[in-house]
């Protein structure tokens, strides 16, 4: 496979056909002009022509920023403190309070490593929201603040280890969060090291949401484009009992993974 058709591969699945057919990548949609080329796909799929053409517009932003950013996650080009086998993130909403439960699985790539850095957004337009975070570590470690971040809505900070690990070692920890005041509307992480496995869950509490929202899978995009209504996701149900969930494997360094969701007044 090409360069380019690697790339292609990394967007996300409602873009891929459009982009493929599009850049004349798909060996089924060998035409000679674009609009016969999206106008395969748009009978493939059972879409209009127009939603095909924007799709085609929309992934073609998108791969640009995959073109852009650092090369596909692996031993050979991750960050060499440590990785996650595996990570997990639970979400109670209960607009206008937030609580978050995180787990992480590390693995130490040196000896001696001694905490790992954590990070949380409440609402970046708003002064000194950070501040009302309340984050602590419930097993593993502790957690500790660094410098409040001039965004205001950012929350830094590391869990430091009960003691330095040996090269290769595993080792948990979690931590929770409570937000009083949140206002996104999405759970998501922007990998910044390799995870193989990564499972995101949110519990809509049915007293504070009686219909429920509108949610959407966020897999493998740029992070500007997470609010981005415009960059279409995948529709999740949500369950008789209010939760949802979303899982994904070999989480690629750079991009962001998870889940957003909207009132359905909103929608």
């Amino acid at each position: 496979m090409t360069g380019l058709g690697d790339a292609v591969t990394h967007l996300p699945g409602t873009v891929q056909a459009s982009v493929a057919a599009g850049l004349g990548l798909a060996p089924e949609a060998q035409k000679w002009f674009l609009g016969d080329r999206l106008s395969w796909v748009a009978d493939a799929e059972g879409y209009s022509v127009k939603t095909i053409r924007r799709r085609y517009l929309e992934g073609l932003e998108l791969l640009a920023d995959v073109l852009m950013a650092p090369g596909p996650a692996g031993p050979e080009s991750e960050s060499v403190d440590f990785w996650c086998p595996s990570a997990s993130l639970e979400l109670v909403s209960e607009p206008p309070r937030i609580e978050l439960i995180e787990t992480r699985t590390v693995v130490a790539e040196l000896a001696g490593l001694r905490s790992a850095p954590v990070a949380w957004s409440s609402e970046a337009d708003r002064a000194k929201a950070s501040d009302q975070l309340r984050v602590y570590c419930l097993h593993g470690g502790l957690v500790s603040r660094e410098s409040p971040s001039s965004t205001g809505g950012l929350w830094r900070g590391r869990v430091y280890f009960p003691r330095p690990l040996a090269s290769g070692e595993r080792h948990e920890f979690r931590t929770r969060l409570v937000d009083p005041q949140h206002q996104q509307r999405f759970l998501i992480v922007t990998a910044q090291r390799r995870i193989d496995h990564l499972l995101v869950r949110v519990k809509f509490v049915p007293h504070a949401w009686p219909v429920a929202p509108i949610v959407e899978r966020v897999e493998g995009i740029p992070a500007q484009f997470v609010e981005d209504p415009g960059v279409p996701g995948v529709r999740v149900p949500v369950d008789d009992v209010g939760e949802v969930v979303a899982e994904f494997h070999r989480v690629r360094s750079g991009f962001s993974y998870g889940l957003r969701w909207r009132s359905a007044q909103e929608a």
